[in-house]
């Protein structure tokens, strides 16, 4: 004796058959058409007559009848009537479709990164280079921390870069003097 257990092609479209192999909406759908149509034929049998009863009856009981067995796209009947009130009324207006450029936008994020990182690497020249204008080679030959500090502050702040730069220019002014007055010096002699 062999078990067979039958699974489905699809398993998304697998429903579970609850009453007489139908699901329990489309037995509960099923059952309140029914009760609809007995409901109205008893109510207007006696005014209308019982062929327009029965017209009527049909006509009430057959919208509730095709929600529970009605699918379109996976949606039911009426999630499909709230999408199409929802499109027609709720959101009816010109709607705009604009295309992203995914690639675009990440080209801009690596060009962002990278600007950082040069940026980051440019800091970080940038203090090795006043740690080594302010401290020197030798840490032992710049005095102690607060002079330390203040150097760097300076340094940082370029008063002591334009004060480099003045002594530099001076040095330079001296040095010219000096090759003047040599020169003055050997045609005066």
């Amino acid at each position: 004796m062999e078990i067979e257990v039958v699974v489905n092609k699809e398993i998304l479209n697998y429903k579970e058959a609850i009453f007489f192999g139908l699901s329990m909406r489309q037995f509960l759908c099923s059952a309140s058409a029914i009760a609809i149509a007995v409901m109205v034929y008893l109510f207007f049998d006696e005014k209308l007559g019982r062929e327009l009863a029965s017209w009527l009856c049909i006509l009430c009981a057959t919208p509730v009848a095709i929600a529970g067995f009605f699918q379109y796209n996976g949606l039911t009947f009426e999630r499909l009537l709230w999408a199409i009130f929802k499109t027609k009324v709720l959101l009816a207006d010109r709607r705009l479709y604009h295309s992203v450029n995914y690639r675009y936008l990440l080209l801009e994020e690596a060009q962002a990164e990278s600007a950082q990182q040069k940026k980051k690497q440019s800091i970080q020249k940038r203090w090795q280079l006043m740690k080594r204008a302010v401290f020197g080679r030798n840490r032992s030959d710049s005095g102690n921390g607060d002079e330390r500090i203040k150097k760097a502050s300076q340094y940082h702040h370029g008063s002591l870069r334009k004060s480099s730069r003045i002594r530099r220019i001076s040095m330079k002014d001296q040095q010219k003097r000096t090759k003047r007055q040599n020169v003055k010096s050997e045609y005066t002699n």
